[in-house]
């Protein structure tokens, strides 16, 4: 059964929190500072993705692993010889997560790849092979399976949200290139030592996100 949370009880909780900030040397100014931010920061978040739809168009990709580009051109001749993708995975791809399985990487949108293998896998027709692609992983021959707008589970579509705000901000710090302020990181001593939990707390609401600017520019 669920206790009832009065504003008596969340008074005599905060007054203690504050207390313990005190002991620590941390004003409270400092932390209703940090934390005023981080919902500034969360408001900014949640008008710039409003507008992201939740249905992308998705492809469905297998693909095979190679360390260099002569080892994925030969698996390609054998490719083009009619052997199965999926038992040319099993014997070459270094993806150990799906080379099992015939490297099969399942239903995916855009910014959820490294470009070149996301350029390279929507410019696929279904049923097509694609020539060796290069990324800093190494070299992967990709066969795609379909491609169709589908509606994205919800941590692919978070992470979507979370490229479009980036890219957002992206262009908008080069735009105006504002200064930005650590405001946390002034108040960290050396010694004693600043409790882990709150330093924690504070790293984690300083980095969730790109830090806004102090003053957000006009559109």
């Amino acid at each position: 059964i669920p206790t009832e949370y009065t504003e008596e009880l969340f008074n005599s909780n905060y007054e203690g929190f504050v207390e313990s900030l005190k002991s620590d040397g941390i004003k409270e100014k400092t932390v209703r500072d940090i934390i005023t931010m981080a919902l500034i920061r969360q408001e900014v978040w949640e008008a710039v993705t409003a507008d992201v739809d939740q249905t992308q168009e998705q492809v469905w990709v297998q693909h095979i692993l190679l360390a260099d580009e002569e080892t994925a051109l030969e698996v390609l001749e054998k490719l083009a010889a009619g052997e199965k993708f999926e038992d040319l995975a099993a014997e070459y791809s270094s993806d150990l997560s799906n080379a099992d399985s015939g490297g099969d990487l399942g239903w995916f949108a855009r910014g959820q790849m490294v470009a070149p293998f996301e350029e390279a896998a929507f410019a696929l027709e279904t049923g097509e092979i694609s020539d060796p692609v290069q990324t800093d992983f190494g070299w992967h021959i990709l066969k795609s399976n379909g491609k169709e707008d589908r509606l994205l589970d919800n941590n692919a579509y978070e992470q979507l949200r979370n490229q479009v705000f980036s890219d957002w901000f992206a262009e908008k710090e080069a735009q105006y290139q504002p200064e930005i302020h650590e405001n946390w990181a002034k108040y960290v001593p050396s010694e004693p030592s600043l409790p882990a939990n709150y330093l924690a707390y504070i790293q984690t609401l300083s980095q969730a996100q790109p830090a806004l600017p102090t003053e957000s520019p006009q559109e």
